[in-house]
């Protein structure tokens, strides 16, 4: 969890805010062939879902970003759950690609931020424009920028989250 503090020698801190990141594992990622050692009843959903409850619940952070969401838990489960506690709607940015069902999200306190603006960047779409004879840069990777503005100034803070998964084809 990282503390944020606008601070310099003379003045005291205008307005702090804590910023939480965190790879979740998305749901449809977690399965035993990927992880032969771990018992498979912690790689279901639904409990590791009670852990990460738990948790965004006692860090109560301002700003939350989650990479490797899967698209159907965040708006199932995720988007509820963070909005009983004060966040805003989410932002999510798929990662991408024909098999991807996972991405990156972006939550804040409602009541300390307003999105002015959010964009979606795809790595590979990126990869592509700037070199388009080497397919092999397909990693379907995707980042996610939020404009926020700080609620009662005209502070504005940019929060940017990614996920990369590095699938090197040579």
């Amino acid at each position: 969890m990282i503390r944020v503090s606008s601070i310099n020698d003379h003045e005291k801190p205008t307005f702090t805010f804590s910023i939480l990141t965190c790879n979740c594992l998305a749901s449809n990622l977690a399965e035993p062939n990927y992880f032969p050692y771990t018992n498979p009843a912690h790689l279901d959903f639904s409990y590791r879902s009670k852990l990460f409850e738990r948790e965004l619940q006692s860090l109560n952070a301002h700003i939350i970003c989650l990479q490797e969401m899967c698209k159907n838990d965040f708006q199932q489960w995720l988007n509820p759950f963070l909005s009983r506690l004060g966040y805003g709607d989410g932002c999510f940015a798929e990662r991408g690609g024909s098999r991807a069902k996972d991405g990156v999200v972006i939550f804040f306190k409602q009541d300390k931020f307003k999105l002015l603006k959010q964009h979606r960047l795809s790595y590979f779409d990126s990869a592509q424009k700037q070199f388009p004879t080497q397919p092999t840069l397909a990693t379907y990777n995707a980042a996610l920028f939020c404009l926020l503005e700080i609620q009662n100034t005209e502070r504005v803070i940019a929060i940017f989250c990614s996920c990369l998964k590095f699938i090197f084809r040579f």
